[in-house]
């Protein structure tokens, strides 16, 4: 059955379309739930951009949900960092709290009562003059992960103020890209790759991103 949803206030460009999917690149800025009212299968923040899978029916809605939450998609990042971290390639793992208050997520060293056990792997990609560029696979999907891991880390994504880099962007986004998702689609078992290029417009990105494509995936290959 075909979903309803409001008409978006600006031109989406679109990667992917079925019957019953579509995937997009979600610019920064964007509040996922409040534009793709109606079609949401999964979350990106608001200053973050990247590829955005979308529901086009209500079995979609459901079957991609269930992708997400069963591990069934493969999600690789980029992060732009002003601090390197100490190995070119690992893992961080964390318990990790979120706090309504102040829309915010802790990363734990121990486990307690209300921290959910999460992990991500990452390698470096490009090494510029003054950032890095991160490739980063998650291995748990939790509210604002990513920021909150590397933060803790002493690595937070470039300008990302909530969780401690020293400014922001401009534009207020910051410098963290949801490259690609990878999963087998759920009614034709066919494998999707869908992956958003590097945001347009910032030399920075240009020039780490085309060193970045050039160097081996983490993780998975698909």
């Amino acid at each position: 059955m075909p979903v309803s949803g409001t008409p978006e206030p600006f031109p989406v460009v679109e990667l992917w379309s079925d019957a019953d999917f579509r995937a997009v690149i979600k610019p920064i800025g964007v509040d996922v739930e409040l534009t793709f009212a109606g079609q949401v299968i999964h979350r990106l923040d608001t200053p973050v951009s990247g590829v955005l899978l979308l529901g086009k029916t209500s079995r979609a809605l459901e079957a991609g949900s269930a992708l997400f939450a069963n591990r069934g998609v493969h999600k690789v990042y980029w992060a732009l960092v002003a601090k390197p971290l100490p190995s070119v390639s690992g893992r961080l793992r964390h318990w990790l709290e979120h706090r309504q208050k102040g829309n915010k997520t802790f990363a734990h060293k121990l486990a307690a009562k209300g921290r959910l056990d999460s992990w991500l792997d990452y390698q470096v990609l490009a090494q510029g003059d003054r950032y890095t560029l991160y490739e980063i696979v998650l291995g748990t999907g939790r509210t604002h992960q990513i920021r909150a891991q590397l933060a803790a880390a002493g690595s937070p994504v470039k300008g990302d103020l909530k969780y401690g880099a020293k400014r922001s962007n401009p534009g207020g986004g910051i410098s963290l890209l949801a490259r690609s998702l990878t999963f087998n689609h759920p009614f034709t078992e066919k494998l999707i790759h869908l992956e958003a290029p590097a945001p347009e417009g910032d030399a920075l990105w240009a020039a780490l991103a085309h060193a970045g494509e050039a160097s081996p995936p983490a993780g998975q290959t698909v």
